[in-house]
This record gives structure tokens, C-alpha cells and sequence, in this order.
């Protein structure tokens, strides 16, 4: 799947990640990823609606 891994970035992104808002403090302010963003990064097939289960 995924051929190198940088795990200081993510290390990096795990110690920003704040759990009661479910988004990343930065430096420039807060972010929230989507899961479009998540399928763009690392490539991975996203599908279906949220009401499908």
C-alpha cells in the first residue's frame, strides 16, 4: 500500500491531535480533515454514503 511511511510527520500530527474537538492545533491555527482529504493523502478507496451500514 504505501511505500515509505514518514513517521516524524505523523508522529508530529499525533501530538497535535486534540480528542475533545477532533481536529489539529497548529502553529497557524486549528484544522479538521475530511475524509475527502484522507482518500487524496493516502490513496485509499473511499465509498458509500453515511446512512449506508
Amino acid at each position: 500500500m504505501m511505500q515509505h511511511l514518514d513517521t516524524t510527520l505523523i508522529t508530529t500530527f499525533v501530538e497535535r491531535w486534540q480528542l475533545d474537538t477532533n481536529t489539529f492545533h497548529m502553529p497557524f491555527g486549528e484544522m479538521s480533515i475530511l475524509l475527502h482529504d484522507v482518500h487524496h493523502i493516502l490513496r485509499i478507496p473511499v465509498e458509500g454514503g453515511a446512512d449506508e451500514r
